[in-house]
């Protein structure tokens, strides 16, 4: 019985370990060298295997050792969609609610997206994409060119003045994404704010090849994201 017993104490305290194994991140930097934060709070690194071109670490949890998009991801089966956005495309099965695709040369990533044609002010797009269980997109990726091409794939659908999921409301230049994580270097490189702007101007939308401060009060179009 005391052998029985032990053996139940160790498995609990094993599993107990292995539990702990799992880490989630804030921020890229936590991820240590070529390490991404990605928006489900795990680490990804770079992988020629996948083709994302990202691949996410041991401690992952479920996603351990996953190639990011997904390994079955070859960027020629999934939807696409253009300026035809919200009307009718098909549906990325692997993302809640409807509408959900991928952007034509939008980078490695492999999210998709949907427009949200409907001018509302930045918080409404917010809760909007929420609901759905998504975020309100922003452009990020492994450099400055592949954040880039995601920032002109949503311009090609959006056009310029279109929200995007960046805002500095809690401290004025302190920038944080939709899922109040704070913007990566790749993300910030891409902020122009022009020295710095008053309370009020707080949300970001689209300035053709950057994005720059607007109020947040304004009606806008925008886009939701999501991680199929």
């Amino acid at each position: 019985m005391k052998s029985i017993l032990f053996v139940v104490a160790l498995a609990s305290t094993l599993t107990g370990c292995l539990r702990s194994t799992n880490f989630q991140c804030e921020t890229s930097a936590q991820c240590g060298a070529e390490g991404v934060c990605e928006a489900d709070k795990f680490c990804s690194f770079p992988s020629s295997s996948c083709t994302s071109g990202r691949v996410y670490g041991d401690n992952s949890g479920p996603s351990s050792n996953e190639c990011v998009g997904g390994a079955g991801n070859d960027g020629g089966t999934e939807p696409t969609i253009g300026n035809e956005m919200p009307g009718g495309e098909p549906v990325a099965t692997n993302c809640p609610g409807t509408g959900y695709a991928a952007l034509p040369n939008s980078g490695p990533r492999g999210h998709h997206y949907k427009a949200l044609m409907n001018l509302a002010n930045w918080s409404q797009h917010r809760d909007a994409c929420a609901a759905e269980g998504t975020f309100l997109a922003f452009p990020d990726g492994t450099n400055a060119t592949n954040a880039g091409l995601e920032l002109a794939a949503l311009r090609v659908v959006l056009l310029d003045a279109a929200w995007v999921g960046i805002n500095d409301l809690a401290v004025e230049g302190a920038y944080v994404n939709s899922l109040n994580m704070p913007v990566s270097a790749v993300t910030g490189g891409l902020i122009n704010t022009g020295g710095g702007n008053p309370n009020g101007v707080d949300c970001l939308i689209i300035n053709t090849t950057t994005m720059e401060d607007a109020n947040c009060g304004d009606t806008r179009k925008a886009a939701c994201e999501c991680i199929p």
